[in-house]
C-alpha cells in the first residue's frame, strides 16, 4: 500500500489566506492535489490539518476520515509529517509527503515515482526538474521511525540526506514539482492573477 500524506496545516502567513483553499483551476490547492492522487496509483490518502482546520473541512465537504488534526502544527512542518506517519496502516509499503503549496504536479509524475520505487526499492524517491529537486517525495515505510526521530531544526531533509546512497532522483518533465506557491508573487506567476482574485 502507498499512502499520500498531504501537509496542509500551516498558517499560510506569507500568502495571507489558507493555502489549501486558494483557487487552482476549477478547484483549490487541496482539491487539485486530491484529484491528482485519486487519479494516480496511490492507494490511500491522509490530509494533515492545523491552522484554519474548521474552515478547510467545511469548504472541502469531504469525509472526516480523510483528515488528521495536528495539535502541534505551530511547531513546524515536521510535526505534520510525523502526524501523518503515525496514522499509517501496518500494510504501508511507502508514503508520499506532499506539501499543499505544490498543487500543480501531474498524475504521470506521481505514478512514475511509484513505478521507480517498485523496481529497485530505494529508501527515498524524489522528482527532479531541470536539475532542481522537488515534491512530492516518496519514502519507504522503513523510514517511518527515522522521520519520527528527525531533528526539528532539519525535518525530513535530514532523513533524505542520511540516505544519499539509497536515494533515487527521477528526472521529470513537470515544472509543478518545483512550483512552490507560498507567496502572492509566486501565485501570480503561476496563475496570472492575484491570490485574492
Amino acid at each position: 500500500m502507498i499512502v499520500g500524506i498531504v501537509l496542509a496545516a500551516g498558517r499560510s502567513e506569507r500568502i495571507g489566506s489558507p493555502k489549501p483553499l486558494l483557487p487552482c483551476g476549477r478547484t483549490n490547492f487541496l482539491g487539485a492535489i486530491l484529484d491528482t492522487l485519486a487519479a494516480s496509483r496511490v492507494d490511500d490518502v491522509r490530509v494533515i490539518l492545523g491552522h484554519a482546520e474548521d474552515e478547510i473541512r467545511r469548504a472541502m465537504g469531504l469525509p472526516d476520515e480523510l483528515f488528521r488534526f495536528n495539535p502541534d502544527h505551530g511547531t513546524g512542518m515536521l510535526s505534520s509529517v510525523q502526524c501523518g506517519v503515525r496514522s499509517l496502516p501496518r500494510e504501508t509499503r511507502g508514503f508520499l509527503i506532499w506539501p499543499v503549496d505544490h498543487p500543480l504536479v501531474k498524475v504521470e509524475t506521481v505514478d512514475l515515482l511509484l513505478e521507480e520505487q517498485s523496481r529497485g526499492d530505494p529508501a527515498v524517491v524524489l522528482p527532479v526538474h531541470r536539475g532542481r529537486r522537488g515534491h512530492p517525495v516518496l519514502f519507504a515505510a522503513s523510514l517511518a521511525m527515522e522521520l519520527m526521530e528527525a531533528p526539528a531544526s532539519e525535518g525530513a531533509r535530514a532523513v533524505v540526506r542520511a540516505h544519499d546512497d539509497d536515494r533515487l532522483e527521477v528526472p521529470v518533465d513537470d515544472p509543478g514539482v518545483i512550483a512552490d506557491i507560498d507567496t502572492p508573487e509566486a501565485y501570480a506567476a503561476a496563475f496570472g492573477a492575484p491570490a485574492a482574485d
